[in-house]
């Protein structure tokens, strides 16, 4: 069946989405810095390697911290994933000044270096998890035959209000800023909101997951818990004013939050580093292209040039899937 213009457009904004939300996802993805890049740069992903094997007991450190960071992130999932601390996520203040009052890190006994790290790693996941619920809300909202136009329209109100989400969620009088206050009554108005707050309600325990995660396999690093020097880097551990020393194929230092990824099987490691890049114009590059969309290969080009030539295979199993299915 050929795609009509609207389904085409439709798909490529699709792709966009998804691309994006790799991004958004990506472990060296950062808002604030994202907000202060000049227009003109691009972030990439570069990555170090380790010169030699890692030595067994050196790659038991790591492997502590990592576990530790792991322990972290589930304690986050476990106290802050829920309803009741909606309030609490934005703008992550508050989580970590109870983390710190909760004693765990020095249960732990993880460095305060690591163990912050691995707080605000969880709340990115949780913020991003309660994003993911509310997106796929909209889409069943939108999709509701049973609704009004003035219901959806209600709902689609709360969903993207964090204010009026998580009062009805957590059955609290609904507090709002004075400049959507009259918004929401006229809305409110014109709706049964006893049912159309049960019917939220259910969505999301229906689809909003619990996170939790069993990889020990890496964890992140700030600035003063490494030095680079004699051709490697220094990784703090638990033992106090201890390091580990790597030796690494290139002798590049660099002075920002990393990503160290063990690989303990191989005995080697990775270590992920974000670096901003100037992007690059070419003023002769100015031929124009014709660009034909299809439906078993996304894209050719006027000189026979094909990408995306698995669309096809992908759109008919997500299509298998989608049929097979249960009803929402």
């Amino acid at each position: 069946m050929q795609k009509s213009y609207r389904q085409k457009v439709y798909f490529v904004q699709a792709q966009v989405l998804c691309i994006k939300e790799e991004l958004y996802n990506s472990p060296l993805y950062s808002p604030q810095k994202e907000g202060n890049m000049p227009q003109d740069k691009i972030c990439k992903t570069i990555r170090q390697y380790n010169k030699e094997s890692i030595a067994v007991e050196d790659m038991r450190k790591l492997l502590d911290i990592a576990e530790d960071y792991r322990k972290v992130k589930n304690y986050v999932y476990n106290r802050f994933g829920g309803l009741g601390s909606l309030s609490k996520l934005y703008p992550g203040y508050t989580v970590q000044n109870e983390m710190t009052s909760s004693g765990y890190r020095e249960k732990l006994g993880l460095p305060s270096v690591y163990f912050y790290l691995a707080v605000f790693d969880a709340l990115g996941d949780i913020k991003s998890q309660w994003t993911k619920t509310k997106s796929k809300l909209v889409k069943l909202v939108n999709r509701n035959e049973g609704f009004t136009e003035e219901e959806k329209h209600y709902l689609r109100f709360l969903l993207k209000v964090s204010n009026a989400f998580e009062a009805v969620l957590n059955q609290k009088p609904m507090e709002l800023p004075a400049k959507i206050r009259q918004q929401y009554g006229e809305l409110a108005g014109r709706v049964d909101t006893e049912r159309m707050h049960r019917y939220l309600c259910r969505q999301v325990r229906k689809y909003h997951q619990c996170l939790h995660t069993d990889a020990a396999d890496g964890f992140s690093i700030a600035e003063r818990a490494y030095r680079y020097g004699n051709h490697g880097i220094y990784i703090s551990i638990k033992e106090k004013r201890k390091r580990v020393f790597v030796p690494l194929t290139d002798n590049n230092q660099y002075r920002c939050q990393l990503k160290i990824k063990l690989y303990p099987s191989e005995e080697r490691i990775e270590i992920l580093v974000p670096v901003y890049v100037a992007v690059r114009t070419h003023e002769d590059y100015q031929e124009e292209v014709g660009v034909a969309f299809g439906f078993h290969t996304m894209l050719i080009t006027d000189k026979g040039h094909c990408y995306g030539g698995e669309l096809g295979r992908y759109q008919l199993e997500y299509s298998d899937w989608v049929r097979c299915s249960p009803a929402n």
